[in-house]
């Protein structure tokens, strides 16, 4: 009997912070994440003011910029 891995197209995972500030340990499970899906975009979406990027391409975004953004980032373009 074969068993087959069934194969997932995932191609986002956003998390929602509502803290103001971003430490290493909030990107901990985006971080286990892109050990499975390397070829999915990863965002955390937080109540801060300023858009930056953490390794294994994480992008932090403000919740206005990324509501802002929601029409390109559904395009699949990145903010």
């Amino acid at each position: 009997m074969e068993l087959k891995t069934p194969f997932f197209n995932v191609k986002w995972k956003i998390e929602i912070k509502r803290k103001s500030r971003i430490q290493s340990q909030d990107v901990s499970s985006l971080n286990l994440f892109s050990k499975d899906y390397p070829m999915a975009k990863k965002m955390i979406v937080y109540g801060g003011e300023k858009k930056m990027s953490f390794k294994n391409d994480i992008a932090i975004i403000p919740i206005h910029d990324f509501l802002t953004e929601l029409p390109h980032i559904l395009e699949n373009k990145t903010p």
